[in-house]
């Protein structure tokens, strides 16, 4: 799978995990929306302030499941991205130092011409 690809897929794939958690913190435990995604974001961060829990059991066996999926995911997602950020300033800059040989080899070159009156040796 390409580079560019996969890191989408992850990013997708956590979108729809925490989207997915959300949706059932919010009828599984009865919280509004909001409540129900910013749980989801503090748990797969791993901030987890406590001050929103799970409090029936249907709810807690969710988190145990949630918890280690989505984390997984998460870490995969950043892990992705970093590598496909990581590979484009790699390749930036060995495009960047290919372009500077290059002047310097086409300046030589020039200095070499006008030296020799513009015949070649």
């Amino acid at each position: 799978m390409e580079q560019r690809a996969k890191v989408i897929a992850a990013i997708v794939s956590l979108f729809l995990i925490w989207t997915g958690g959300s949706v059932v913190y919010h009828y599984v435990e009865g919280w509004c929306w909001l409540d129900s995604f910013y749980f989801g974001a503090t748990t797969l961060t791993t901030v987890g302030y406590g001050d929103r829990y799970p409090v029936t059991d249907t709810g807690k066996i969710f988190t145990i499941f949630f918890v280690f999926i989505g984390i997984s995911i998460a870490l995969y997602a950043l892990g992705v991205a970093g590598e496909y950020y990581a590979e484009r300033r790699v390749e930036a800059r060995v495009i960047e130092h290919l372009a500077e040989k290059n002047k310097t080899h086409s300046l030589r070159e020039h200095m070499r011409l006008t030296r020799n009156g513009g015949k070649h040796e």
